[in-house]
């Protein structure tokens, strides 16, 4: 069996990203920020508009818990500064409006250029004097967010995009006030690989869905051949613009843009030399990191048996699931607070 991803090691000499670089980057590129940078925007400029089709009925419900926590969590939290780091097209800015319209400035941080450009021409967006888009990173701004009381740092599906993780939380700590809380959602829950409810999860897709025909390559169907297609796109954009020196397999691809996810299992199928494996990320990981000043108040954790992608047998048993496993998910929503 394949062996779980090991512990994860800060500031390791030797990182995955560094052996990706060196095997994989082209002419045009010359330090692995670059090759990152580039590889995401090759992508998303083909990938974006698929994230629409995503089921998001649970990420939603996931939401409404963990926002109708804060109020309960340490007193009222009042009008706070939420920044939205890795905003993408809105969705998070969409859930504060829905389920928590009580801030005093959402501040929305978002390095790749098409998905900021989205999130800016949106209707609801322009002419909202308490609303501002920045283009970058989010350790771009620090100076800038330190300013502000009553802070959430929130983090939606990002974390495990980024690569240098250790510059992101040193910044987080850097700016984080008593009482700011640093808030993480649909994150991957790291130990879920090769546990009981990720074995049952293939058992049970492949009963309900095409898993198992599709994982054999037994099936052309029509999202299987888009996919193909759109995995071509980004391949020739990465070659024409000297970003690699020829077409990557969708895997390494896929685990360049997803780099903090280890749940997946296939790590070791792109063929990373365990001396460059830095290992994979845990919430205890990065609470311990932030140090003691910081406590979890909230924790959730969801989709025991993978993303339903709409189908209801799927659906009906991760819920019941995570009311009788509330630790057992393959994702998390967390809220660690800074208290002194």
């Amino acid at each position: 069996m394949t062996k779980k991803p090991r512990a994860y090691t800060f500031h390791a000499g030797k990182k995955r990203i560094d052996w990706l670089y060196e095997t994989y980057h082209g002419p045009l590129v010359s330090d692995p920020l670059a090759f990152v940078l580039e590889v995401n925007n090759s992508y998303y400029k083909y990938w974006a508009d698929v994230y629409s089709e995503r089921h998001v009925e649970d990420i939603r419900r996931e939401y409404a818990h963990m926002l109708a926590s804060l109020a309960g969590a340490n007193g009222a939290v009042g009008k706070p500064v939420i920044v939205d780091v890795g905003g993408g097209e809105g969705f998070d800015y969409d859930a504060f409006r829905r389920e928590f319209n009580a801030w005093k400035r959402f501040i929305y941080i978002e390095p790749n250029a098409d998905m900021n450009q989205r999130f800016r021409a949106r209707p609801d967006v322009k002419g909202q004097e308490n609303v501002e888009a920045l283009s970058g990173r989010f350790e771009d701004y620090a100076d800038y967010v330190r300013q502000y009381d009553n802070k959430i740092i929130l983090v939606s599906s990002s974390l495990h995009h980024m690569v240098w993780i250790e510059e992101f939380l040193d910044a987080v700590k850097s700016v984080m006030r008593t009482g700011d809380r640093l808030m993480l959602v649909h994150e991957p829950r790291n130990e879920y690989v090769w546990s009981p409810f990720m074995l049952a999860g293939y058992a049970l897709r492949s009963v309900v869905t095409d898993f198992a025909l599709r994982r054999l390559r037994r099936q052309a169907s029509p999202l299987v051949q888009r996919n193909n297609r759109l995995w071509r796109d980004v391949n020739n954009d990465l070659c024409e613009r000297g970003v690699t020196k020829g077409p990557l397999r969708p895997v390494v691809i896929r685990r360049i843009i997803d780099y903090g996810v280890g749940t997946k299992g296939d790590w070791r199928s792109v063929g990373v030399p365990s001396s460059f494996d830095e290992g994979h990320w845990r919430l205890d990981d990065v609470t311990k990191y932030l140090g003691p000043d910081f406590t979890v108040v909230y924790q959730a954790t969801y989709r025991h048996f993978g993303d339903c992608g709409g189908n209801r047998i799927i659906q009906v048993c991760n819920n019941l699931a995570r009311r009788v496993f509330p630790r057992g998910g393959s994702q998390f929503c967390a809220v660690i607070q800074k208290i002194h």
